[in-house]
């Protein structure tokens, strides 16, 4: 793969990514979800093609360089088997505040935020005591203390980060659905308390994520140098653009040499929103979210990929309940999303799935929600991808080439007595039975191709 705004394969097609995150936040650090074959065999009947897959450092790195393959084996298995059914992985290095001496789980291994120097003012300070929500946890002097000593590699931390990351890549990076490595999840910008400028994401990505980045690719590339790079600004760093309020990233990481192996990794949450869950969904929150935030979200991530090249990736957004009114704040935040992404084409991986009830059956309602007609490979340039949900029409238009052959996944789930297909005279189609509808274009009399799917009467 390369990347641009679309992701594009070797081949020139256009590749769409639907899928979903799987991160064990503790020991044994995989999921263990992966290991059962049925799991695995809905992940590829719904039409999930991606897995943004947890490869946790405490679960690789068990003490100073010391490699736990006992671990990776398992990871080996678990990519291996997402990989025979066509599923590609996202290997993430994720944490969230770090580390259980801050009231979390160890995103960094114990041993070394134990090693760091010690804190100047002990955890929680200045809270007076733990709070009860993991995010207020980063008001806490002493866990930006510990980003700032890894960004700047006192007791050699910074060292076995990119140790971690050159484990990894050279023993996954061979491995063809090894789609990229998401260098770290969420990253808190460093001791705001000592510089407080560091809250502008601008000057957090300039002076620690960036060069950070830079030295993790310039690792991966020595054992890989194929694989993309997936990367983040801080949590904020992706709603302005400019060089204090924007991600601050003037530069692919690893530079110019890597730009056609750059994701920038994006998420989003309404924030308005919150736990704000109201039926029906109020129009004011609605505009704020669904036609102001996001689709700015959107737009700023572009205009950065576009100054710096690589492409984007919508790596976490939720959490929905389908189960929910189809006119309540939870549902219709998650449809909006589908629909805008949809829009633009743009690939994502939902956060938390919530496709099983709590009696282990599937969670039907929410597998109709995500499970949806998309264009998996598209030989041409993608115009508009947009699935009706409520009429189960979806429409494809795009440019062609000719000569070419699309697939697009339709998911039977939302067409229990078929479908129909209306495509240009130029083209034809074929079900292979499995899911996939493919056009095939051998001329071209007119520029545009507009395929229709509808269900049968």
């Amino acid at each position: 793969f390369y990347s641009l705004t679309f992701q594009v394969d070797v081949d020139g097609r256009v590749r769409v990514f639907h899928g979903l995150n799987r991160v064990e936040k503790q020991f044994p650090w995989y999921p263990p979800t992966l290991l059962d074959k049925q799991h695995l065999d809905n992940l590829q009947s719904w039409g999930f093609n991606v897995v943004r897959l947890g490869m946790m450092w405490s679960g690789v790195e068990t003490g100073p360089y010391e490699v736990n393959n006992t671990y990776l084996s398992i990871m080996d298995g678990i990519i291996d088997s997402l990989g025979k059914r066509g599923i590609y992985v996202i290997l993430d290095m994720h944490q969230d505040v770090l580390s259980s001496k801050f009231n979390s789980y160890d995103g960094a291994p114990l041993w070394l935020v134990n090693s760091l120097p010690k804190t100047k003012h002990a955890y929680p300070w200045p809270l007076k005591k733990k709070p009860s929500n993991w995010e207020e946890n980063y008001i806490a002097y002493a866990v930006g203390e510990a980003f700032e000593n890894i960004y700047n590699n006192a007791s050699g931390a910074l060292d076995h980060l990119i140790f971690f990351w050159r484990t990894v890549a050279k023993r996954y990076g061979q491995k063809y659905n090894v789609l990229g490595y998401e260098l770290i999840n969420e990253p808190w910008p460093g001791n705001t308390y000592a510089d407080p400028l560091l809250f502008l994401p601008g000057n957090a990505g300039s002076e620690h994520l960036l060069p950070l980045y830079d030295k993790l690719a310039s690792a991966i590339d020595q054992v890989d140098n194929q694989t993309m790079i997936f990367y983040e600004p801080v949590t904020w760093g992706m709603i302005l653009t400019g060089k204090t309020l924007g991600s601050g990233f003037t530069h692919v990481p690893g530079g110019d040499k890597m730009r056609e192996r750059a994701v920038f990794s994006y998420h989003y949450y309404c924030w308005f929103a919150g736990s704000y869950d109201k039926n029906p969904f109020p129009a004011w929150l609605r505009a704020l979210c669904d036609h102001l935030f996001f689709p700015h979200v959107i737009e700023s991530v572009a205009k950065d990929t576009s100054a710096t090249g690589g492409g984007m990736f919508l790596t976490e957004f939720g959490l929905c309940n389908a189960n929910a009114p189809k006119n309540s704040t939870e549902y219709q935040e998650c449809l909006s999303v589908l629909s805008t992404t949809d829009m633009a084409g743009l690939s994502w991986t939902y956060w938390d799935s919530e496709f099983y009830l709590s009696n282990g059956s599937v969670n039907t309602e929410n597998v109709k929600l995500f499970s949806r007609p998309y264009p998996m490979a598209l030989e041409g340039q993608l115009l508009l991808s947009q699935f009706d949900s409520a009429s189960k029409v979806y429409t494809l238009n795009y440019l062609p080439k000719q000569n070419s052959t699309t697939y697009i996944y339709v998911p039977a789930i939302h067409y229990p007595n078929g479908f129909n297909v209306t495509i240009p005279s130029d083209c034809k189609s074929s079900n292979d039975g499995a899911g996939f509808v493919k056009i095939y274009c051998a001329s071209i009399s007119k520029p545009l191709a507009s395929v229709l799917i509808a269900p049968k009467k």
